[in-house]
């Protein structure tokens, strides 16, 4: 890994984390989508939010896909290698942690995409504040505008994946599936 000494370092290493941050998203949601669709300890409600929950999994899994291929032409815009093999981004590493402990512990299917839906949420807030950071760095530094319009196509797409993601968050199908929940749920 490079020394960050100067600003550009430093715009260069926000960007080598939002490419690794999209790799890791791509491969979890791809990862939630297939999860999401697990029915097979109950037979609770929820049917409709988990298909949309597998539906918005997809789309993102895909969109990180595109924002990655985005930053490797931000990267060749400014003549600088590829390098995330050493870049970690160890935020992401405990979402996925935290997902993988989940999973070992939920007894009721039901439950499962109303949690995946949080990790999402919270990964794209992390990939947005990641945009939103080498954005402000950009400004003050004369780059390659083909990579400061690149990074803010990423942007402005991670707010919108964020945005449809809370969409789902608050819609009627999770207020429905948490009404039942909550009818069938002791409270001692």
């Amino acid at each position: 890994m490079v020394n960050v000494e100067t600003l550009y370092d430093l715009f260069v290493f926000e960007l080598q984390g939002a490419r690794r941050l999209e790799s890791e998203l791509a491969d979890a949601t791809e990862t939630l989508a297939r999860q999401s669709g697990i029915d097979s300890l109950d037979d609770r409600p929820g049917a409709p939010f988990r298909e949309r929950a597998g539906d918005l999994f997809e789309r993102h899994g895909d969109r990180a896909d595109e924002r990655a291929r985005r930053l490797d032409d931000a990267f060749d815009a400014l003549d600088v290698p590829v390098t995330t093999r050493d870049r970690t981004v160890p935020a992401v590493d405990a979402l996925l942690e935290e997902n993988e402990q989940f999973n070992n512990v939920v007894l009721d299917d039901a439950l499962r995409n109303p949690f995946y839906l949080d990790v999402l949420i919270k990964a794209e807030q992390l990939t947005l504040q990641c945009y939103e950071s080498a954005v402000d760095v950009a400004d003050h530094l004369d780059v390659n505008p083909e990579a400061v319009e690149a990074v803010e196509e990423n942007r402005d797409a991670a707010e919108a994946a964020l945005g449809e993601a809370r969409e789902l968050d608050s819609g009627s199908e999770i207020e429905s599936l948490y009404d039942r929940l909550a009818e069938q749920t002791p409270m001692d």
